[in-house]
């Protein structure tokens, strides 16, 4: 901005007033006149940004869900085989029943949304009450992370320990049957670990699952969101009726 000299020369202290008056006022409308195209720039961002996270919570949302469906078929299985292993180290005629995993099909839940803009310094931009809300989602995420890994971990120690036994001739169950009951037992305190790390990712899917319930109603408040944890929690394990080992 230049700021140009009166053509005429001050002359009286009201030439002064109404010069420096001039000046002033430009100098305002300019600031004012910047500060607008900011405000609107940092609105129409923030608009971006809020989009992008709502559609990231819906995604998670759903990854988490179908998660949940596919954690309980899993821990299914396992209890069956930790009953056929049971019956065989007692040495009674409990199997497993002839059944197959299906494929796993979706996305593990996630938030690379919410930390990209974590990792700009764009969170400022953003309500407090959505910052707060994909602080909760992150936390959660973070929490599900670190047992899934210890899952991963497990399941090699789970091929380890049990990977000889045969399958039956007559379904995909595994035969224990002429094995050292040392091997068997072995292989079930494998796979109970296994099952409860499992049980662990399956609880954490499920408050995924109930935070992001609670944040697509329009709760922000840490203390409800959690509540809305525990209940969707609670609801969807009596429904599955898996207890751990």
């Amino acid at each position: 901005m230049e700021v140009h000299p009166p053509e005429h020369g001050i002359h009286s202290w009201r030439d002064f007033f109404v010069h420096m008056g001039t000046i002033c006022l430009g100098l305002l409308v300019a600031i004012g006149l910047e500060q607008s195209v900011e405000w609107a720039h940092r609105r129409h961002e923030r608009h971006l940004l809020l989009e992008q996270l709502d559609a990231e919570h819906q995604q998670t949302l759903r990854d988490a869900e179908f998660g949940v469906q596919y954690a309980g078929y899993m821990l299914r299985l396992e209890a069956d085989k930790i009953a056929a292993l049971q019956a065989a180290i007692a040495q009674t005629a409990y199997q497993a029943p002839p059944v197959s995993a299906p494929p796993y099909n979706a996305n593990q839940p996630a938030d690379p949304v919410w930390r990209a803009i974590k990792t700009a310094g764009t969170a400022s931009l953003l309500p407090q009450k959505a910052v707060i809300a994909n602080s909760e989602i992150e936390t959660v995420l973070d929490d599900r992370k670190v047992r899934y890994l210890q899952s991963l971990a497990t399941q090699v120690e789970l091929t380890r320990a049990c990977g000889d036994f045969p399958l039956r001739p007559d379904s995909a169950g595994s035969d224990y049957t002429h094995f050292d009951k040392k091997d068997l037992q072995q292989c079930l305190g494998t796979m109970r670990a296994d099952y409860n790390l499992g049980y662990g990712v399956l609880v954490d899917n499920i408050i995924v699952v109930g935070a992001e319930k609670a944040i697509e109603a329009g709760e922000t408040n840490i203390d409800r969101i959690s509540d809305l944890e525990e209940q969707e929690t609670e609801r969807t394990l009596s429904q599955l009726h898996l207890v751990m080992q």
